[in-house]
């Protein structure tokens, strides 16, 4: 019936200005950010958007947590941390593609594939985020060397261990959400935040460091990754 996909359409849309006005997203930012959870509730449910959701405002929460100090080291996000369009586009695209083809060809255990790409953004954020605020100064993640915060391709144990608690948290909600199979939801949410978010280091300290690709193209790859690591469960 036309009533739902009307109905869904207005949510998205409420969502989107309510995303707007807390300046958790600019304006373009949360234009695709509804589309996105449109396509994603079109074709999967509400459960999937909810997944979705639960990394925008964690991610949010991670980004705004000691934003004062992150300024004075000179690695808090700009404007305020509202993210823009290129960084919904980054983190979201590749759940949105996974959740529209499932739909199209009908993919058995897709919510798994899913599940690796949201944890591999989420994981990557709060590594991000909450890394810096480490109280020694990272690693760089192909030569163990020191650097400075903030350097593409730095790493540290607080790092490493957001990056964990990201994908924990996402696991949690898609158990709770009665997505199937726990174990393994929770065993690709782990390994898709840890394997996207490494990849997006090793990405940083070599491609990203030489120009040769944006931090958004390498966001991207990162929730691949991520989307990957479900293979190593869909036995």
């Amino acid at each position: 019936m036309w009533i739902e996909p009307v109905l869904r359409l207005v949510a998205c849309a409420l969502l989107s200005l309510v995303v707007r006005s807390s300046g958790v997203l600019d304006t373009n930012g949360s234009f695709f950010a509804g589309v996105m959870g449109f396509l994603v509730w079109s074709t999967q449910g509400f459960q999937w958007v909810v997944v979705m959701i639960t990394f925008v405002l964690t991610s949010t929460l991670a980004t705004k947590y000691r934003y004062a100090r992150k300024r004075k080291l000179w690695v808090a996000e700009e404007k305020g941390g509202t993210r823009q369009s290129r960084n919904v586009m980054a983190n979201g695209l590749a759940p949105t593609i996974i959740a529209v083809l499932g739909k199209v060809y009908g993919v058995a255990d897709l919510h798994l594939v899913f599940v690796g790409s949201v944890a591999a953004a989420m994981g990557d954020t709060l590594a991000s985020e909450l890394g810096v605020l480490s109280t020694s100064e990272p690693y760089l993640i192909t030569t163990l060397q020191r650097v400075e915060r903030g350097t593409d391709g730095g790493i540290s144990l607080l790092g490493e261990a957001a990056c964990l608690t990201g994908g924990f948290i996402i696991g949690v909600v898609g158990v709770l959400l009665g997505l199937p199979d726990p174990p393994r939801v929770m065993g690709v949410a782990l390994l898709g935040a840890f394997a996207g978010c490494n990849l997006d280091s090793i990405l940083g300290a070599t491609l990203e460091q030489r120009g040769l690709v944006t931090n958004e193209i390498v966001n991207f790859l990162a929730t691949l990754t991520g989307a990957y690591t479900a293979t190593f469960f869909m036995v």
